[in-house]
């Protein structure tokens, strides 16, 4: 009996330890950069700033007086249900958009965007 409670324990420690790992994973997997593909084809640069915050640079796009500015802002990982949370913010009108990313497939990463009860789905996919 002894022996069965020290597997079970070895048992639930990994599973817990493998979930821990998948969690992290998914931050790193965000990271790097991303193609839009949606309209203006823009490469955003996504990585965890110096207050641990989720932010995506736009670092290429057609329309020049975006470059350099944040689309992504304010992001926090979610472990519970492994997303990264935030907002959009549309550099020229100053939309503010309420986010998810996750990664569903290897890389592509799930943008959610929701305002009020109007939501859309786009995919970026990794960058070179």
């Amino acid at each position: 009996m002894k022996r069965y409670i020290q597997r079970a324990l070895i048992c639930l420690s990994l599973a817990l330890f493998t979930i821990n790992l998948n969690a992290q994973s998914l931050e790193d997997q965000i990271a790097g950069t991303w193609n839009t593909e949606d309209g203006d084809s823009s490469i955003i640069k996504m990585y965890k700033s110096q207050d641990g915050t989720w932010v995506g640079k736009i670092v290429s796009t057609d329309v020049t007086r975006s470059i350099g500015k944040f689309l992504f802002v304010e992001g926090v990982f979610n472990a519970e249900e492994n997303v990264i949370e935030g907002t959009i913010v549309i550099p020229d009108k100053e939309w503010r958009i309420a986010t998810t990313l996750s990664i569903e497939e290897p890389g592509v990463l799930t943008v959610l965007g929701q305002k009020f009860l109007l939501s859309k789905t786009f995919y970026w996919k990794r960058g070179a």
